[in-house]
């Protein structure tokens, strides 16, 4: 191990290099102790195993021991969709149409080929999806964390409430939605790269009833919180 790079709650992150080919390789280690669904994070691993596509991320080994799930994936040094999008803000920029145009690609590509192979991923958000490199110009992408994602029958709806709340589609609030939430949450994160704040927010912190509302009525507007 390197060094840690992130946290969650159920979860750390760490950078490590492997004592064979001193590859850097990312690892994701997840504590059984107190995780209530342990088969759901079966599932994730059954899915990101199962997948191969160059814009989704490539599960490179598991590990399992009496406390931890160990997953080594690729590493991702060009950080997240979020971080690169408060970097342009705070040069007062958005992404370009094209730049936005080639990300959003490369998300549907992924998706497509997650719903071709009957998994719905639920979560796509900006910091889920992470650069390869650090250069700014390189919008090679993965679509990471697989945490929400399921095995889905074309025949049957879903009616659990997941993913995050900005990104949710209005079908998932009713409780009766299928795979195209996440084309859903890809058109909002389109709205957030070109425009700079999210379609549906609250200015007041905790007000999840108006996001809800606004979602439910696609009430949104165009007004560009950036300057060009």
């Amino acid at each position: 191990m390197i060094k840690q790079i992130g946290e969650g709650g159920f979860s750390s992150v760490y950078l490590i290099k492997s004592r064979y080919s001193n590859q850097i390789r990312c690892m994701k280690r997840i504590s059984k102790t107190n995780l209530e669904d342990i088969e759901a994070i079966k599932t994730e691993l059954r899915i990101l195993s199962d997948s191969d596509n160059p814009f989704i991320i490539t599960v490179i080994e598991v590990y399992s021991s009496n406390t931890n799930f160990d997953i080594v994936m690729e590493f991702c040094e060009g950080g997240s969709l979020f971080d690169r999008i408060n970097l342009l803000l705070s040069k007062n920029k958005c992404f370009t149409a094209d730049q936005a145009a080639e990300i959003i690609r490369q998300i549907i590509i992924a998706l497509n080929y997650a719903h071709a192979n009957n998994i719905v991923h639920r979560d796509i958000k900006l910091e889920n999806i992470l650069f390869l490199n650090k250069d700014e110009n390189d919008f090679r992408l993965k679509i990471i964390d697989f945490g929400l994602s399921k095995y889905f029958d074309g025949k049957r709806r879903m009616k659990e409430k997941q993913g995050t709340i900005y990104y949710i589609s209005p079908e998932i609030l009713k409780g009766n939605y299928d795979e195209k939430c996440d084309i859903w949450s890809s058109g909002v994160l389109l709205y957030i790269m070109l425009i700079g704040v999210p379609p549906f927010f609250s200015e007041i912190e905790g007000d999840d009833e108006s996001i809800y509302k606004k979602i439910k009525a696609c009430d949104y507007k165009f007004e560009n919180k950036c300057n060009k």
